[in-house]
C-alpha cells in the first residue's frame, strides 16, 4: 500500500510540473489587435507615431498598414486569420508609398528549443509579382510568393496559410523580421497570428526523470532493508 501511495505521489508531482510548463508567448501583439481600429477600415502609421507605441513592433521607413476585416476592393472581403486585425507591409497611404517591414527582438536562451508560427495570405486579386515577402529569424529565412490573381471575390477570405519553424536558442538577442518584397509598393501580402514560444518538453521530461529516479531509489532501499531483515 505504501509503495502504491508513493508512486501516485510521484505521478502527481509530474502532472503538476506539466501543468506549470505551459508555453509562454514571447511576441508582443502577435495578432495585431492593438491599436484597435474600427471594423472594415485600415490605418497607416509609422515609427514614432502615437499608434506605434501600442503596436509593439518596430516599423520600417514606409510605415505599416493595420487592417480590420476590411472590405476592399469593393466586393472582396479579407478577414483576419486570428482575431479581427492583421497587417499589410506594402503601404499606400499618408506615411509613404512602398514596401516596408516590421520586427521584434527577443532574447533566446542558449540551447532552448523554440517554436515560431505565423500566418500569411496573398492579397486578391493580385498575382505573384505583388505578393512577395521575406521572413527571417536567427539563421532561418524564407521568401514567400503567392498568387491570388484568379481568386473569385468570394474566395478572398480563405487564403491564409501557416508556417511553423523549430529553432534552437543562441544565447543572444535575435531579430524576427517581416518585410514586403513585391513589385508594387502599394499592394502586397498580409500577415497575422505571429507566435514564438519556448518548447516546454525538456523541462517536463527532466521533472519526470527526477521523480522516477526518486521512486526507484526508494524502492531499492526498501528491497535492501527487506533482505537485511
Amino acid at each position: 500500500m505504501k509503495t502504491t501511495f508513493k508512486l501516485l505521489a510521484g505521478a502527481a508531482l509530474v502532472s503538476a510540473g506539466l501543468a506549470q510548463a505551459a508555453p509562454i508567448e514571447l511576441i508582443k501583439n502577435g495578432s495585431f489587435e492593438t491599436p484597435d481600429i474600427p471594423t472594415n477600415t485600415a490605418l497607416q502609421f509609422g515609427a514614432g507615431s502615437p499608434q506605434a507605441a501600442a503596436f509593439g513592433w518596430a516599423i520600417g521607413g514606409n510605415g505599416v498598414e493595420l487592417r480590420d476585416n476590411r472590405n476592399f476592393p469593393a466586393g472582396y472581403t479579407h478577414v483576419a486569420a486570428d482575431g479581427k486585425q492583421y497587417v499589410e507591409l506594402a503601404v499606400e497611404g499618408n506615411v509613404a508609398n512602398g514596401n516596408s517591414s516590421i520586427w521584434q527582438e527577443v532574447f533566446l536562451k542558449q540551447g532552448q528549443e523554440y517554436t515560431l508560427t505565423f500566418a500569411y495570405s496573398p492579397r486578391a486579386p493580385f498575382g505573384t509579382s505583388e505578393n512577395k515577402a521575406a521572413v527571417s529569424f536567427v539563421d532561418w529565412a524564407v521568401s514567400l510568393v503567392a498568387d491570388a490573381s484568379s481568386q473569385p471575390q468570394s474566395g478572398a477570405i480563405n487564403l491564409w496559410k501557416y508556417i511553423t519553424v523549430k529553432l534552437t536558442g543562441t544565447g543572444k538577442t535575435e531579430r524576427l523580421t517581416f518585410a514586403a518584397a513585391g513589385s508594387n509598393g502599394s499592394y502586397g501580402m498580409f500577415f497575422d497570428d505571429v507566435s514564438l514560444t519556448a518548447t516546454p518538453l525538456p523541462g517536463a521530461a527532466l521533472l519526470f526523470g527526477t521523480s522516477l529516479a526518486g521512486f526507484l531509489a526508494a524502492r531499492k532501499r526498501r528491497k535492501a532493508a527487506a533482505l537485511a531483515a
